[in-house]
């Protein structure tokens, strides 16, 4: 057979540098649970027990699948299982785009992904250096050892970039297409054995003996070495080690340490500092939830008579005496520090609804049919002489209301029985409310349901600016341009949103319509088109 090289040199070399790059990629595709722990905490609201669950599995099957991807390679040949692996990766990388529930991210992220990294490790390397080399094993092993640094140094900085920039999916599908990339160069660059391409091991003698081929059962193969390993006291010194090694570094530091920086995050009030924020009572429960790490309060607000007339009084009983802050600030004023241009608008959501109650309400939602659920809120609670021409009544909302392939869920809060009443009868419609939701009151709830929600239609009000802090999609219908757009036609405060307002401020009749149209668009999940 003729030799095959590379620039010359003993193939050897071009097999290092393929199984150094399969290495590097398995280790990065590990160090991205760990990259997306927060994202999928706020994506889906699952709890970090949960998320870290998959991780663990992922890690205990990477581990696991050793002894028997060593039997696999030595039965179905190196190339075979690598390139199985890399697909098992990428396809369970592509798959978790799809998820909604857990489990999904515990098949996807935990079972394959776990199994197929497992397959990319250092049984990998020891059987290369084995196969390839008579010579300076040492030294290819060591360099096999450095590529999974290697990956977690280059993988960790760039998955977190593109996180930050684009949220979950995007890291997903990067890995997912460093997977699939990497296949051609299994297949076409890494022969079985050094005899394959005309050459013996690096460093061996032209007459080195030719190499032995098992084709015995893997799994007996497999179930055998680890029977053997098991009656050995080094074996169980090693595997204490390496679980040691790796319940630390991979299973704390590398999964959590992101997360945790995150958490402690709050770098305005230093390491040894604590932030205290003061709402209404009514989200005490949902900010302190987002904000973990806070202490979060309500406040009491008083009104003084005196001989000037009535005063108001905004007290902080939570945050006095020994628990006095050493600095406050209403909550605006931050905007001059941290959002000093739209780039440092992140578009991400910032409070976390109740994941139980999500799950609850989407159970609801989803016994209603299978149509798009769409929440409604048309008004202000605070409807004065002034701020009543910002806000349309709902008998302007009729081509909205008899928009087809939609459920409407009511999220406008007070006393509007007689409006939905109204609209019901005047269009021919159902806007259903959901029971026992005060939609005022539990503002928690409020959230949840919103989480659960595909669309809000809404004026700009307390609903709506719920609903886009919890990321979920929300179209403001506006009387006309106003000042929290920035000059941008939407909300840069919010992940997801858009403004729909007419050309002439109050054009309600006009409005309506090219909303009604847009809904149904969005609706048959078509691709969205922008208003005139």
């Amino acid at each position: 057979m003729k030799q095959r090289t590379i620039f010359g040199r003993h193939y050897a070399l071009a097999v290092v540098a393929v199984i150094f790059v399969a290495l590097l990629a398995a280790a990065g595709l590990r160090s991205t649970p760990g990259v997306l722990m927060v994202p999928w905490e706020e994506a889906f609201g699952w709890s970090r027990g949960t998320i870290s669950f998959a991780a663990a599995c992922g890690i205990f099957l990477f581990g696991l699948t050793g002894p028997f991807a060593a039997a696999a390679m030595q039965r179905f040949g190196i190339r075979t299982t690598v390139i199985a692996a890399l697909g098992m990766m990428s396809l369970s990388s592509f798959a978790s785009l799809f998820m909604t529930q857990p489990w999904q991210l515990v098949v996807t992220w935990g079972l394959v992904s776990g199994i197929g990294s497992g397959c990319i490790t250092n049984v990998l390397s020891a059987t290369i250096v084995n196969r390839w080399f008579v010579t300076n094993r040492g030294l290819v092993m060591g360099l096999f050892a450095a590529s999974t640094s290697t990956g977690t140094l280059v993988f960790i900085p760039a998955l977190s970039a593109i996180a930050q920039a684009g949220g979950w999916q995007p890291v997903v599908m990067s890995v997912a297409a460093a997977m699939l990339l990497l296949i051609p160069l299994v297949f076409f660059l890494l022969p079985e054995w050094p005899a394959d391409v005309g050459q013996v091991p690096f460093g061996a003698d032209p007459d080195h003996p030719p190499e032995i081929r098992q084709t015995g059962n893997p799994l007996k193969t497999a179930f055998t070495a680890l029977g053997e390993g098991a009656r050995s006291r080094d074996f169980w010194l090693l595997a204490a080690t390496f679980f040691v090694c790796g319940f630390t570094t991979n299973g704390l530091v590398g999964t959590h340490m992101i997360a945790l920086c995150h958490d402690y995050g709050m770098a305005a009030v230093g390491d040894s500092g604590k932030l205290q924020i003061c709402v209404d009572h009514r989200l005490v429960s949902l900010f302190q939830r987002s904000f973990p790490k806070a202490e979060v309060g309500t406040y009491d607000d008083k009104t003084l008579i005196d001989m000037d007339g009535n005063k108001a009084l905004r007290l902080v009983p939570f945050a006095s005496k020994e628990n006095k802050p050493d600095l406050w600030s209403p909550m605006g004023s931050a905007l001059q520090v941290y959002r000093n241009n739209l780039a440092d608008f992140p578009h991400k959501p910032f409070l976390m609804a109740d994941p139980t109650r999500v799950a609850d309400f989407k159970r609801q939602l989803d016994a209603m049919g299978p149509e798009k659920k769409i929440g409604l809120c048309w008004r202000s609670m605070m409807l004065g002489a002034k701020r009543a021409k910002y806000f349309s009544p709902i008998d302007h909302w009729g081509p909205v209301l008899q928009t087809p392939g939609v459920t409407f869920i009511n999220l406008q809060y007070g006393d509007c029985a007689a409006e939905i009443a109204r609209a019901e009868k005047k269009f021919g419609i159902k806007i259903h409310q959901m029971e026992g939701l005060d939609l005022k009151d539990d503002i928690d709830g409020a959230a949840a349901l919103c989480a659960a929600l595909d669309l809000v239609l809404s004026a700009p009000t307390a609903a709506a600016a719920t609903a886009a802090s919890v990321g979920t999609k929300v179209w403001f219908l506006t009387a006309g341009r106003t000042w929290p757009q920035l000059g941008t036609p939407e909300y840069p405060w919010y992940a997801d949103t858009r403004v729909l307002s007419p050309e002439k401020f109050g054009d309600w009749n006009t409005l309506m319509p090219d909303v009604a149209d847009e809904l149904e668009v969005f609706a048959s999940n078509a691709v969205r088109r922008e208003l005139a």
